[in-house]
């Protein structure tokens, strides 16, 4: 560019659009190009060696930032999806960001790939309270046919029971053959009382079921411990197989608060349960421990 320009003649102006010309050659501005032609001139017609270097001495601009890999990595995944989240983990300015970009010291890729847990090895477990009738229920009868009776004590206090239920998924063989239907089992809070006095249903003295009124954090450990942790070892084919009693490992998760409920009992499998158990009839807490009980079997 400097041999292009020192070959014109110092007087006068340089060629129309020449320039322009050589400002797109060498992908700079037309005013660098002028700059350039001036000093030339100038030093021709001072008859002085032809210089047009930079004069500025040291460094030139801002020094930029160096980019911390191991920073880097050590920021959440989460916090890498934006420029904007990830200049505020990095410390640095978006434009830093984009130099690292640029000069591909951060990539910047787009995945669609998700990893799904089988949740093969997962037991879930909840709450539920069953009562021995709906307070209002639809019946279709024919027209001589009697309404039937349901006698409870108050219709604002329907006898109830909290039942704690655990499923997981169930396991087939390569063959298409069910090993484990995924039920491990459905345990009431109630407890054994000696009946304080005779009546129909039993004497005085014989064994009655009442529920537990007060389910506390003490009720749902024993319940964990005793009922289905064995239930667990014991009732599922695969475990036996594939472990001893030494080498469990229990761990409890607690669904997000505000979360999505992706807890299979809520998701149908209580409402399944509930639509059953309510095509029995029940009188007393024992009636409605069977009837939840052979409702879960049969499903």
């Amino acid at each position: 560019m400097h041999e292009l320009l020192m070959s014109l003649n110092s007087e006068g102006k340089p060629p129309y659009g020449f320039i322009n010309e050589i400002a797109k050659k060498y992908n700079v501005h037309r005013r660098t190009i002028g700059r350039i032609w001036r000093q030339i001139r100038d030093q021709k017609n001072n008859q002085v060696p032809i210089n047009v270097n930079n004069k500025k001495k040291g460094s030139k601009g801002r020094p930029s930032i160096p980019f911390d890999e191991n920073k880097f990595k050590s920021i959440e995944k989460v916090k890498k999806t934006t420029l904007r989240a990830l200049s505020r983990a990095m410390g640095v300015s978006q434009t830093t960001i984009c130099r690292w970009k640029t000069k591909n010291c951060i990539l910047d890729e787009q995945t669609s790939n998700f990893t799904f847990n089988e949740m093969s090895n997962v037991v879930h477990m909840d709450e539920k309270l069953f009562y021995i009738t709906r307070t209002q229920q639809t019946f279709y009868l024919t027209q001589d046919e009697i309404e039937p009776n349901r006698e409870i004590q108050s219709k604002r206090f329907v006898p109830k029971i909290m039942f704690m239920c655990a499923v997981a998924r169930p396991i087939f063989s390569s063959e298409g053959e069910m090993i484990f239907d995924g039920k491990i089992g459905i345990f009431p809070f109630t407890h054994e009382v000696a009946a304080q006095r005779s009546s129909k249903n039993r004497k005085r003295g014989e064994p009655e079921t009442k529920p537990i009124q007060s389910i506390t954090k003490d009720h749902t450990r024993d319940m964990i411990v005793h009922k289905i942790l064995p239930a667990i070892r014991n009732d599922d084919e695969v475990f036996r197989e594939v472990a001893t009693l030494d080498r469990f490992s229990f761990h409890l998760v607690q669904q997000p608060p505000n979360s999505p409920d992706m807890n299979v009992l809520d998701l149908g499998f209580f409402r399944s349960i509930q639509s059953l158990q309510h095509q029995k009839s029940g009188y007393n807490y024992a009636q409605l421990v069977n009837a939840v009980t052979t409702a879960f079997d049969i499903i």
